[in-house]
């Protein structure tokens, strides 16, 4: 109930404007409410130091171990190659994902979202484009590419990387009020690729 009024304040003084806006707002308030924010009714802990000391009086209750990360959340562009046959011919697209690299989890968590053909440009917000083609699987971790390989692609396509980029970062400043703080590179994406390559039976990647 604490959380879901403080929540409606967010989002009563926030205007969006996609679909990616508030899902990146809600992920990243949740996240503050759990991590940075002490609780009166939690003796001024905040709730992921409630739960942390309620899973050493009781580890028999807990499965996993309780995290908690201190400092700035971390972001990386990751790059996507997506072939689609569906235009009479084989198109090809790169998508630039903004993603919150966590240190708990496995994978990321994917944000904003810039796609690039040489048919159609630049679709500066790509959120829903590459929602339908991860939900058919033909978009994953094994279409991830590199930066190098990403910008040449899309050199071919007439497109610079560097715009989407910057399209991408100063969409998160614009909706944060801060920008993000961006690692030079994901360092996970190619085991994240390579591992799912191999579960799905594909060739592995050089």
């Amino acid at each position: 109930e604490r959380f879901n009024g403080r929540i409606e304040e967010v989002l009563q003084s926030h205007r969006f404007h996609s679909g990616e806006d508030l899902e990146q707002t809600i992920l990243r308030y949740v996240h503050l409410y759990n991590s940075q924010l002490p609780q009166s009714a939690l003796k001024a802990r905040t709730p992921i130091d409630a739960l942390k000391d309620w899973q050493r009086q009781r580890p028999e209750l807990f499965r996993k171990r309780v995290y908690n990360h201190a400092g700035c959340d971390t972001y990386a562009l990751n790059y996507y190659r997506d072939e689609n046959d569906g235009y009479n011919a084989l198109e090809i697209a790169v998508f630039v994902v903004l993603e919150w690299v966590r240190e708990d989890h496995d994978d990321n968590i994917k944000s904003s979202t810039v796609r690039g053909t040489k048919r159609m440009g630049w679709l500066w917000d790509a959120f829903n484009a590459r929602k339908r083609r991860e939900e058919y699987g033909d978009l994953g971790n094994h279409c991830l590419i590199s930066e190098d390989v990403a910008r040449e692609t899309l050199k071919e396509m007439g497109l610079a990387l560097e715009e989407a980029k910057r399209c991408l970062v100063d969409s998160f400043t614009k909706t944060n009020g801060y920008a993000p703080v961006m690692l030079p590179v994901d360092p996970r994406w190619k085991n994240r690729r390579d591992a799912e390559r191999k579960r799905l039976g594909l060739p592995s990647e050089e």
